[in-house]
C-alpha cells in the first residue's frame, strides 16, 4: 500500500492499489465576484469612481438588491442622489468600528448586490488605536504587529472569499526607503512608491487595484482625473495600464451574479 500523502479527493483505491487522479483539469472561471481596491490622495475621485462602478455593475448584473455603503466619512450623502437617480436603492451605515467592518461583509452577502467601503483606512486606524489604548501605549512595538495582522486577516478572508462584489477605497500614502549617496556615502530617505494606507499586505488582496490621480490644467484651472489599473503582484514590478475618465483604455467582462 502506498502512503497517501495527498488530498483524499484526488485518490481512489482499486484492487491493484492506489491510483492517482490527474492533478490538472480544464481551466474554468471560478471567480465571479469583483474584489476591487481604489486608492488615491484627497480629491482624486475615489468615491465618485467607486460609485460609478457600483452603479454600472448593479445594472450589468440585473439584480434588484440594494447597494450597501459602509461610510466612515460623508461620501454616502454626496452620492445618494446619483445612486437613486440611477434607479438603485442605497443602504448606508456610518461607522469606523473594526467590528462593524467584519459584520458588514456577511450582512451584505445576504442582503445586497454590492458592498462599498469608504474609507478602509479609517478602519485600520481604529483597530490600531483601540489596541494601543488597551495596551496603554503611544507607539506600536514590533511584537504588536503579529496580533494586528491576525485581526486584520479576519477582514481580508471575508473580503476575498465572500460571494459578493466588494469595492474598497482607501487613502494613498508614500512608501519610503533608505538609499546611499554615492558621493558622500551617507544614507538618505527617498520616496519609492505609493500604497494604500491600511495593513501592509492589503494591496495584494484585491483582484483589481486602482490608483487615482488628479492633475491640474494650469491653462483652464480645472482638474483632470486618471486611473491606473494594477494587477496585484510585486509592488515594484506590477504592470499597469492607464485609462482616462473619458472611458478610454482597457475594459473587462464581469460575470453575472445571482439576484
Amino acid at each position: 500500500m502506498v502512503e497517501n500523502t495527498n488530498s483524499p479527493s484526488r485518490i481512489h483505491f482499486e484492487s491493484a492499489g492506489a491510483v492517482r487522479r490527474p492533478l490538472f483539469a480544464k481551466a474554468e472561471n471560478t471567480s465571479s465576484f469583483l474584489k476591487m481596491g481604489i486608492m488615491g490622495f484627497a480629491g482624486s475621485g475615489k468615491t465618485y469612481t467607486a460609485t460609478s462602478i457600483a452603479i454600472g455593475l448593479h445594472k450589468l448584473a440585473g439584480v434588484r438588491k440594494p447597494i450597501f455603503f459602509l461610510d466612515t466619512e460623508t461620501g454616502s450623502d454626496w452620492v445618494k442622489p446619483r445612486v437613486e437617480a440611477a434607479g438603485v436603492e442605497l443602504f448606508t451605515a456610518k461607522t469606523r468600528a473594526f467590528r462593524d467592518l467584519l459584520e458588514a461583509v456577511p450582512e451584505a452577502e445576504a442582503s445586497a448586490s454590492l458592498l462599498l467601503v469608504d474609507s478602509l483606512t479609517h478602519f485600520w486606524v481604529e483597530l490600531t488605536d483601540a489596541y494601543m489604548r488597551t495596551k496603554k501605549r503611544t507607539r506600536l512595538q514590533f511584537e504588536d504587529w503579529a496580533y494586528l495582522k491576525t485581526e486584520w486577516r479576519k477582514f481580508t478572508d471575508l473580503f476575498v472569499n465572500s460571494k459578493l462584489h466588494v469595492i474598497v477605497s482607501g487613502r494613498a500614502g508614500f512608501e519610503y526607503d533608505y538609499s546611499t549617496d554615492e558621493e558622500t556615502g551617507k544614507k538618505q530617505l527617498e520616496k519609492t512608491g505609493i500604497k494604500m494606507k491600511a495593513e501592509g499586505e492589503m494591496g495584494y488582496e484585491p483582484s483589481l487595484l486602482v490608483l487615482m490621480e488628479r492633475e491640474m490644467d494650469m491653462a483652464t484651472k480645472t482638474n483632470k482625473h486618471s486611473r491606473n489599473f494594477r494587477i496585484p503582484c510585486s509592488i515594484t514590478s506590477c504592470r499597469t495600464s492607464s485609462a482616462s475618465t473619458s472611458g478610454a483604455g482597457t475594459s473587462a467582462s464581469i460575470p453575472r451574479a445571482p439576484a
